[in-house]
C-alpha cells in the first residue's frame, strides 16, 4: 500500500541557504515579495500610461494589489522551502526500518495557528532497546539495532554546518499522557505520516495569484475610466475572499491519519510496539529555536506488531527476528516484488495453492 507523501529532502548546504529564520525563511520571502511587487507595479504603470492615467493609478487599486501579490508570492515560496527545502537526507531516499514502541502521539489537532497547516499526524517512536529515562542522546544512539538513527556520523556535518541537533524528546510537553503519565523523558525516534495541508495551501494561493493578477490589470483599466472594469473588479476582489476562505479550510482539512491510510492501523495506540519504514532525514526548521533532530519522514510503511502498553521490558518482546521483520518489509517494497506483483498470474482474488490455477507456459 502506498503511502501518500509530499515532501523532498535535500543536501546540507541547499537547506542551510534557505535555513528558517524566525518562523520562516524570511530575507527568500521578503526578496520575492519585493521583487514581484516591484514586477508589479511596473506592469501597472505602463498599462495605466497608455491611457492616460498613470498619476491615478500609482495612488489607487493596482499598485496596492501588486503588493497583495508579492505578500502571497512569499507565502508560496515559504511553502516550496517547507516542501523541498527543510528536510536534509541522510541516505538519499532510501529507506531505513526501525521497530519501537509508541511513547507518544502528535496528531494534527494540536497545533494551532500557522502551524496548524502542518498536519502530518507524527509519532514519536522509543527504539529497542531504549525506554523512558533514556535520556542522552549519545547513549541511545548506540543502542543496537536502531540508535543510529537518533544520531550518526552524518549529524556531525550538519552541526559543522550550523545546525543543532538536540533530538527528540519523549514526552514532548512538561508531562507525559496516559497511559505513561509520571514518567522521565527519553530520546525518541520522530516519525511522521504525510498531511497535505501545505501543498493545498500552495496550490490554493497559486490560484489566488492568478486572480489577482487578472483584477491588477482591470484595475488599471478601471482607473483609466473604465465602468465595467471597475465593476468585474469588485466582483473579482469578492470571489477572491470567498475563494481564499474556502482554501484555507480545505489546507486545514487535508490531514493525515494512520487509519485512514491503512485500515489496520486503526486501532494503532500509544504503546503498541510497531515496525516503521521510510526516508531518513534531519528536520532543519528548527534553527530558531536552536534545536534539530533526525526522523522517519514520511513513512512509507506502518505495522503493529503487538497491542498493549508496552513496560520497557524488551527481552520479552523479542527474540523475535527484528532484522527479518525489516528484510521482508523491505522486499515487499523492492522494484522486483512490485513488478511481480503486477503480473497477470498473481492478481488472483482465490490463492493458487486453493484453486489450482498456474500462469501459462511461455513457451
Amino acid at each position: 500500500m502506498a503511502y501518500p507523501e509530499y515532501t523532498k529532502c535535500t543536501t546540507i548546504s541547499a537547506a542551510w541557504n534557505q535555513r528558517k529564520e524566525g518562523a520562516a525563511p524570511w530575507s527568500h520571502m521578503f526578496i520575492a515579495w519585493i521583487a514581484t511587487s516591484l514586477a508589479n507595479a511596473t506592469v501597472v504603470v505602463i498599462i495605466a500610461a497608455i491611457l492616460s492615467a498613470a498619476e491615478l493609478a500609482i495612488v489607487s487599486g493596482p499598485i496596492a494589489i501588486g503588493v497583495l501579490i508579492g505578500a502571497l508570492y512569499g507565502v508560496v515560496t515559504y511553502c516550496n522551502w517547507w516542501l523541498e527545502r527543510r528536510l536534509i537526507c541522510m541516505d538519499g531516499d532510501n529507506n531505513h526500518c526501525a521497530i519501537g514502541f509508541v511513547a507518544e502521539f502528535e496528531p494534527p489537532e494540536s497545533r494551532t495557528g500557522w502551524e496548524a497547516f502542518d498536519n502530518d499526524f507524527s509519532m514519536n517512536i522509543g527504539v529497542i532497546g531504549t525506554y523512558f529515562g533514556d535520556f542522552d542522546l549519545d547513549a541511545a544512539s548506540k543502542t543496537k539495532p536502531f540508535g543510529y538513527l537518533l544520531k550518526s556520523a552524518r549529524n556531525d556535518d550538519i552541526v559543522k554546518k550550523g545546525f543543532f541537533h538536540t533530538g527528540v524528546n519523549a514526552p514532548g510537553d512538561a508531562k507525559a499522557s496516559p497511559p505513561y503519565a509520571g514518567m522521565d523523558r527519553m530520546k525518541a525516534l520522530h516519525v511522521e505520516f504525510e498531511g497535505r495541508g501545505i501543498v493545498t495551501l500552495r496550490d490554493w494561493v497559486k490560484g489566488l495569484i492568478a486572480l489577482l493578477l487578472l483584477a491588477e490589470v482591470l484595475a488599471a483599466l478601471c482607473a483609466g475610466g473604465l465602468v465595467w472594469a471597475c465593476a468585474l473588479l469588485a466582483v473579482l476582489l469578492m470571489l477572491f475572499l470567498s475563494l481564499g476562505h474556502m482554501g484555507i479550510q480545505e489546507a486545514l482539512s487535508d490531514s493525515a491519519n494512520p487509519g485512514d491510510i491503512d485500515k489496520a492501523l486503526g486501532s494503532l495506540s500509544v504503546g503498541d510496539i510497531v515496525l516503521v519504514s521510510g526516508r531518513w532525514v534531519y528536520d532543519a526548521g528548527h534553527i530558531n529555536e536552536e534545536r534539530g533532530w533526525n526522523e522517519i519522514h514520511p513513512l512509507r510503511h506502518c505495522q503493529i506488531i503487538k497491542e498493549g502498553v508496552f513496560n520497557g521490558d524488551w527481552a520479552s518482546v523479542f527474540p523475535l527476528r527484528f532484522d527479518e521483520w525489516c528484510k521482508q518489509v523491505a522486499a515487499i517494497g523492492s522494484t522486483s516484488m512490485v513488478a511481480k506483483q503486477k503480473e497477470p498470474q498473481n492478481g488472483w482474488q482465490i490463492h493458487p495453492l486453493v484453486d489450482g490455477c498456474r500462469p501459462l507456459s511461455r513457451d
